[in-house]
């Protein structure tokens, strides 16, 4: 990536996310060919610059994989937790005390359970789930909508921030209509 496009994408979301309310839920449209960079760019600005610690909803990669690019780019480990939806498909997935596996990344309202877990123990200030449309690969728009809801309404009673990515070029219009409703504000990045 560029060095002047890189410096567009922070400055938007320093932008984007300066005048938010302190628990917010925010939804970021991305194009794909900048949308891993924006993941690592977004989880920046929530560990660096807010300074709080959270949790990743890894759909996409790994967490070895997400925690190696946080560790590249001088990010602390230490602040996120994380539930990853892929390593057991993978069969790889090593036993790390603030790494959650999903068994089946289908299982939409088992991931619920373990992120309202999470925001229980009261550790975490934010939930970064790193793609929308990966949920819509195994759920339908209404449990998708449901389980946004559900997200967003857990997340504002335990005073934790939201920030859902999804790639703008395959967001599906009745879904995002309904989505979008739950937050507090749509970004593009």
């Amino acid at each position: 990536m560029k060095k002047d496009t890189e410096f567009e994408i922070k400055t938007k979301i320093e932008q984007e996310f300066k005048d938010l309310s302190k628990n917010f839920a925010v939804i970021l449209f991305v194009d794909l060919h900048v949308y891993n960079q924006s993941c690592l760019f977004v989880s920046e600005y929530l560990i660096k610059k807010l300074k709080l610690k959270g949790l990743y909803v890894a759909l996409n990669k790994p967490y070895e994989t997400i925690c190696g690019e946080l560790k590249k780019n001088n990010l602390d480990v230490n602040a996120i937790s994380c539930i990853d939806a892929v390593s057991k498909e993978t069969d790889k997935y090593p036993k790390i005390d603030k790494v959650l596996y999903l068994e089946d990344p289908s299982s939409i309202t088992e991931l619920l359970f373990l992120i309202k877990a999470v925001c229980n123990e009261g550790k975490i200030k934010f939930i970064f789930l790193d793609s929308l449309d990966t949920l819509l690969l195994y759920n339908d728009i209404k449990e998708v909508e449901k389980f946004i809801r559900s997200l967003v309404n857990n997340a504002r009673k335990s005073n934790v921030s939201v920030a859902i990515m999804t790639p703008k070029e395959k967001s599906e219009e009745d879904m995002l209509a309904a989505v979008t409703q739950f937050c507090d504000k749509e970004i593009e990045l």
